[in-house]
């Protein structure tokens, strides 16, 4: 199980696609990411309090083909405000725009790890300016 808060700069991967869900994170993994994985969003509601903390994460999600329920939940969900990344979708009404990021498939794994460490640069806070004495 995870902790209740998944550590910012973190992937999140989850899957309707247990294969390409596994594949994905081998690939984060290999690129120095750190990466958690549960099995759908439900186990993402884990926690003590009822949910995790997803602040300065991104979601991976691994389509299972046409139609992506998970998307459709996420959108309406709790962490609709994370960033979602969703390999191998079908869905020709599912675009990219805002906290949705579509990669279909064939994928080219430099693009898509180009893109997930945008999104984690993006959500990492700038670092406090440190005051000097002379």
């Amino acid at each position: 199980m995870l902790p209740c808060t998944v550590p910012a700069n973190t992937v999140l991967v989850t899957g309707e696609n247990p294969s390409l869900a596994s594949a994905l994170a081998d690939l984060f993994r290999a690129d120095s990411i750190p990466v958690s994985t549960v099995r759908d969003l439900a186990e993402l509601n884990g926690g003590p309090d009822g949910s995790r903390s997803m602040a300065g994460s991104v979601v991976v999600l691994a389509s299972g083909g046409y139609e992506s329920p998970t998307t459709r939940k996420w959108a309406t969900d709790k962490w609709s405000d994370t960033d979602l990344v969703v390999v191998g979708t079908r869905d020709p009404g599912l675009r990219s725009r805002g906290r949705f990021h579509v990669v279909r498939l064939p994928l080219v794994p430099t693009e898509l790890l180009q893109m997930v460490h945008r999104l984690i640069d993006r959500r990492t806070p700038a670092p406090e300016p440190r005051a000097f004495s002379v």
